[in-house]
Order: C-alpha cells, then structure tokens, then sequence
C-alpha cells in the first residue's frame, strides 16, 4: 500500500487498485490496472511525481492519471529480486 496522488495504492502480483476518500466514511474502491501488479513491494517509490515499481513484465512508471507504463525491458524472474534492491535502493531521479 502507498500513499500516491491523494489517494492509496493497492497492488498484488497482478493487479492495482485505488482508494479515494480514505478520510470519509464510504471510501471508493476502483480498478487502476487489472494486469499489472507488483512483485517486490520494497521496489515501489515515488518521486517527483510519478510512482515506479518492479511488475512481473519489467519496471512501470506510473503520473497517476495515464495508464502505467513499462520502462524496462521485460524481467527474467530469477533476476527481478536482486535487481530491484539494485534499481531501489535509493531514490531515482
């Protein structure tokens, strides 16, 4: 879960989800993509407005409005772990 662009940020393996109005008592529960999740929770950071993690298909970047984007090339699984403690490990920018 994080905090992005007023509103939460829900991922599993494959799937995202948004929560607005987390402050009010019916919070709206939407679909932000439905194929692609997030495998490396640790690897999800924000910064300079957009969102970026580590997905099954390579690392996404993420404005909040566009759809989510690829901005790797895919990722072989046995890679994905290392390589986002590597690409993570401090803030892009």
């Amino acid at each position: 879960i994080v905090e992005f662009n007023d509103q939460m940020v829900v991922f599993t393996e494959d799937q995202m989800f948004g929560i607005a109005n987390v402050d009010t008592d019916v919070p709206d529960i939407y679909t932000i993509h439905p194929g692609i999740g997030c495998i490396a929770p640790d690897s999800i950071a924000v910064s300079h407005g957009v969102m970026m993690w580590l997905a099954r298909g390579g690392v996404y970047i993420w404005d909040g409005q566009n759809p989510p984007q690829r901005v790797s090339d895919e990722l072989h699984e046995s890679t994905s772990a290392g390589l986002a403690k590597m690409l993570f490990a401090c803030e892009f920018h």
